[in-house]
């Protein structure tokens, strides 16, 4: 199946327990299965589980073992722990092509569902701007700091200036930093904003070309 089964958006404040998910697979996800092609319960059905105590839970085994008899739970090994990435971007990157190679997972974006119930969509411009703010904390906590000291210390020797003139220039020097970086991470941000608007727009020009041809 290339299409999404079921559409189950939980309830804001629900906890989701064993119990919870026991019930969402025995009086939601079975029923919908069952509407779909006939045998496609019987032809066998992966569970993409983890470790987790809900997907563990006693309840919720059993109701895999009487519901799903075909049913396989994937748990992944410690020794594949998955292609490594080396920095923020690059998670982002392996996030955004497992997105867009799931057609049922796109589907979910932007679904009336999701916006009825306060939903964050998914957005590529947000994630980029997410990841980019995470990424440049060290800088500007640990980085910009050690610099400042460091420009502060020669200035002291080789202009053999008083503290409270180094202190005045260490701190303009911070501020000059710390705005530079805002510019660019925002110049950052609006130039990937402009890219998928762009590539929207393209798209659906497309599409109703074709359509009116």
């Amino acid at each position: 199946m290339n299409s999404v089964i079921l559409r189950w958006p939980v309830p804001i404040g629900t906890t989701i327990n064993a119990q919870y998910y026991k019930k969402v697979l025995q009086d939601k996800l079975r029923p919908a299965i069952r509407k779909k092609p006939p045998g496609l319960l019987e032809s066998g059905i992966l569970f993409h589980h983890d470790n987790a105590p809900v997907h563990t839970a006693r309840a919720v085994t059993d109701v895999l073992a009487g519901y799903y008899p075909t049913a396989v739970n994937r748990y992944p090994l410690k020794r594949n722990q998955g292609q490594g990435v080396q920095t923020d971007s690059s998670i982002h990157d392996e996030v955004t092509f497992c997105l867009e190679s799931h057609a049922s997972l796109m589907a979910l974006q932007g679904s009336k569902q999701m916006k009825a119930r306060g939903c964050e969509v998914w957005s590529v411009g947000r994630m980029r701007k997410n990841f980019l703010t995470v990424a440049l904390q060290p800088l500007l906590v640990v980085v910009v700091p050690v610099v400042v000291v460091v420009i502060v210390v020669v200035v002291e020797v080789v202009l053999a200036v008083t503290v409270v003139e180094v202190v005045v220039v260490a701190a303009a020097v911070y501020v000059v930093v710390v705005v530079v970086v805002v510019v660019v991470v925002v110049v950052v941000v609006v130039v990937v904003v402009v890219v998928v608007v762009v590539v929207v727009v393209v798209v659906v020009v497309v599409h109703v070309v074709v359509v009116v041809v």
